[in-house]
């Protein structure tokens, strides 16, 4: 699982109940929506930095 860097897994599932719930809205650092099949690209843009991802999206 990817996630924040230097956080746990705690810290990961409170942001996502609290996004869950609508008390934290992450739309505003979505850099890109991504279909699943293309989830090598997103990993390879991840991992080199490309188009400064903040958040990629995979979507069905």
């Amino acid at each position: 699982m990817f996630g924040p860097y230097g956080s746990s897994f705690d810290h990961v599932y409170e942001l996502i109940r609290l996004a869950g719930s609508g008390r934290l809205d992450l739309a505003p650092s979505i850099t890109d929506r991504i279909s699943v099949a293309d989830a090598p690209e997103a990993i390879h843009r991840l991992e080199n930095k490309i188009g400064y991802p903040i958040r990629l999206i995979l979507v069905p």
